[in-house]
C-alpha cells in the first residue's frame, strides 16, 4: 500500500506497475497491451469516477488521481483516503456574506474579463445576477435550440443576451451531441468526459477567439442546491464529495480548455463558497428543483426561474447525435474489438443499444456510454 498525494490542480496519472508518475499527453507503454480484463476493470468503476471518493480499480496499470486529494494505491485498486485540506461548515451564513466572498475570489480572476456560459437554467443564472448586482462587465456563450423541450432555457437566454457586453449563442443543432469523436486528443486512461469533447471544444476556442482566457459555469449547482444536506453540520468538517475536484469539470479543463489557453472554472465551488453556501442549507433534504435557492433570489432573478421551478431534458438531443454519430462510432467501434473481442464491444451490439438508446433503463445508458468512452479511448490512442 501507497499514499499517492495530489497537491496540483489536475488530474495525475499514476503507474502501478514502474511506481511512477506519467506525463498526461502520453498513452501506454508501448510494450502494454489493452485486455478484455482492461475493460471490464474500467467499466466496473462506473460513470464519472473522477469526481467520486471510493474504491476504483486501476486501469491497465494507471490510476487516475483527482487535483487536490489524496489516494491509497496498492494491489491494482486505488481508493480514496483524504481532502488535501480539511474545511470546515461555518455558521450559518447569509446570502451577502457569501456575495462578499465570491467578490473576494472574483477579484482574482476579473482582470481577465470572464465569459459566463449561458445554459438557460438556474445555475449560471444566479452567477449572470452576481456581476449584475455588482456592475461588472461580462460576455455570454452558450448554445440554444429550437427544440419544443428547450422552451424555457432560450427564454431565459433571451433575457440576458442584451444585459452583456457581448453574447455569443451558438446553435445545439450545428454541434450534435457526439459529434467529433473521432478527434478527440490523446489521453491515458477511458473518461466518459471525452463523450462531450466537441461542445467543450467549440466554447474553448470560442472564448480564445474573442481573447478570453476564463469561463465561468454552474457547473456545481446541483449539488450545491439541490442535494441533500442533512449531514451538513456547522462547526464540522465539509463532508467527501463537496470540495471542488468533485464539483468541477477537470477533465475537460485539463484535456480541452487548457490546450487552448482557457480555464474553464465552476464559479459556484471555488475556495470556501461550496461550505458558505451549504451552511445556508443546514440539514434541509434534497430539493431537486432548487425551490430554496429560487425562494432566497426571488426579485433578483427573472420571475420565471423564481415563480416557476423546470428541469431541462435534453434527450431528444441525445437520441439524434448518437444517430447522426452512428456510422463514426461504428467505425471506432470495429477498430476497439479487433483489438478487445468482448462481446459488447463489436459494432452490431454498439449499434444496438445506440439505436435504442432513449428506450434503455438508466443502468443500461450508463453502461453504453461507458463502453462509447473506452471505444473513444482506445481509437484516439491508436490514430
Amino acid at each position: 500500500m501507497k499514499l499517492i498525494e495530489n497537491a496540483t490542480d489536475e488530474i495525475i496519472y499514476y503507474d502501478l506497475i514502474s511506481s511512477e508518475f506519467i506525463n498526461s499527453k502520453e498513452w501506454i507503454k508501448p510494450n502494454r497491451r489493452v485486455a478484455i480484463s482492461d475493460f471490464e476493470a474500467y467499466v466496473s468503476n462506473g460513470l464519472f469516477n473522477l469526481r467520486r471518493p471510493g474504491i476504483y480499480r486501476s486501469f491497465m496499470g494507471l490510476c487516475s488521481i483527482p487535483p487536490k486529494s489524496n489516494w491509497i494505491v496498492s494491489d491494482g485498486f486505488y481508493q480514496f483516503h483524504s481532502e488535501r485540506r480539511y474545511v470546515l461548515v461555518p455558521k450559518r451564513q447569509t446570502l451577502s456574506q457569501v456575495e462578499a466572498m465570491a467578490a473576494r475570489y472574483l477579484e482574482k480572476i476579473y482582470i481577465n474579463n470572464p465569459i459566463i456560459e449561458l445554459s438557460g437554467g438556474l445555475d449560471t443564472s444566479i452567477i449572470i445576477d452576481f456581476f449584475l448586482q455588482n456592475g461588472l462587465d461580462f460576455k455570454l456563450i452558450g448554445f440554444s435550440s429550437d427544440r419544443y423541450e428547450f422552451r424555457t432555457e432560450r427564454k431565459i437566454q433571451e433575457y440576458y443576451l442584451n444585459k452583456a457586453s457581448e453574447s455569443h449563442l451558438m446553435k445545439y443543432e450545428d454541434y450534435p451531441a457526439f459529434a467529433n469523436l473521432k478527434n478527440v486528443f490523446r489521453h491515458p486512461v477511458p473518461a466518459q468526459e471525452s463523450l462531450f469533447f466537441n461542445r467543450h471544444l467549440t466554447i474553448a476556442t470560442s472564448a480564445k477567439n474573442l481573447n478570453n482566457s476564463i469561463v465561468l459555469t454552474g457547473e456545481a449547482g446541483d449539488q450545491l442546491l439541490g442535494f441533500s444536506a442533512l449531514n451538513i453540520h456547522a462547526g464540522k468538517r465539509l463532508p467527501e464529495g463537496n470540495y471542488y475536484w468533485s464539483l468541477a469539470e477537470h477533465w475537460s479543463n485539463q484535456h480541452v480548455y487548457r490546450r487552448h489557453g482557457v480555464n474553464y472554472i465552476s464559479a459556484l465551488a471555488v475556495g470556501l463558497l461550496p461550505a458558505m453556501i451549504l451552511s445556508m442549507r443546514e440539514k434541509k433534504p434534497e430539493d431537486v428543483m432548487k425551490l430554496w435557492a429560487r425562494r432566497q433570489l426571488k426579485g433578483r432573478l427573472p420571475t420565471m426561474l423564481t415563480d416557476f421551478a423546470y428541469k431541462g431534458f435534453h434527450d431528444g438531443w441525445v437520441n439524434h447525435g448518437l444517430l447522426l454519430a452512428k456510422n463514426d462510432i461504428k467505425e471506432m467501434a470495429k477498430i476497439t474489438f479487433d483489438a478487445v473481442p468482448h462481446a459488447d464491444l463489436s459494432p452490431k451490439a454498439v449499434e444496438h443499444d445506440l439505436v435504442k438508446y432513449g428506450q434503455l433503463s438508466e443502468d443500461r445508458r450508463s453502461y453504453f456510454l461507458t463502453r462509447l468512452s473506452f471505444i473513444v479511448w482506445l481509437y484516439s490512442s491508436h490514430i
